[in-house]
């Protein structure tokens, strides 16, 4: 992160560049299984997707975290 490695704007950037990632991995594998159908071998592999929205929760946290702690935000 250049320079300031713990800067709160940098860290908070680098959140939301991981939110919405994260916001568009989510939508391009729903719109998927709607497409190809719930008993697909995609829908079948992909599940409940617990794990995509828990991350979606962790970078929005970490966004949040980022302009008070900046160096637990990055962990």
């Amino acid at each position: 992160m250049g320079e300031h490695p713990f800067a709160s704007g940098p860290v908070a950037a680098y959140g939301v560049i991981l939110l919405l990632a994260g916001c568009a991995y989510y939508l391009l594998s729903r719109l998927l299984i709607a497409r190809h159908g719930a008993d697909s071998a995609l829908a079948r592999a992909v599940g409940g997707d617990a794990k995509g929205l828990l991350s979606l929760g962790r970078y929005a946290a970490a966004i949040v975290l980022a302009f008070f702690a900046p160096e637990l935000s990055s962990a």
